[in-house]
């Protein structure tokens, strides 16, 4: 996040972090799908640009459903480190 906000100072950010379903690793995938749809939902409500799942497992199971639900950019980890 920090990097992001060197890269976008002029830009709000906001940072949510699931603390109480942690840890995402031993839910089967639907639950993961399911938590992280609704941590999208809120903050699609708050008018952001743009969705970055910094979540490893999040990002596997949930950025398909992303992509497909929200009418935002989604960038998973997944990505970021295929692209490298």
């Amino acid at each position: 996040m920090q990097k992001a906000l060197q890269l976008l100072p002029h830009e709000n950010m906001i940072y949510l972090g699931d603390s109480a379903r942690l840890p995402y690793g031993n839910k089967s995938a639907s639950q993961i799908v399911q938590a992280t749809l609704e941590c999208a939902s809120f903050l699609a409500k708050q008018n952001i640009k743009l969705l970055v799942i910094a979540c490893f497992t999040a990002s596997v199971y949930a950025l398909e459903a992303l992509e497909k639900t929200l009418s935002i950019p989604v960038v998973g980890v997944i990505q970021s480190a295929l692209e490298e």
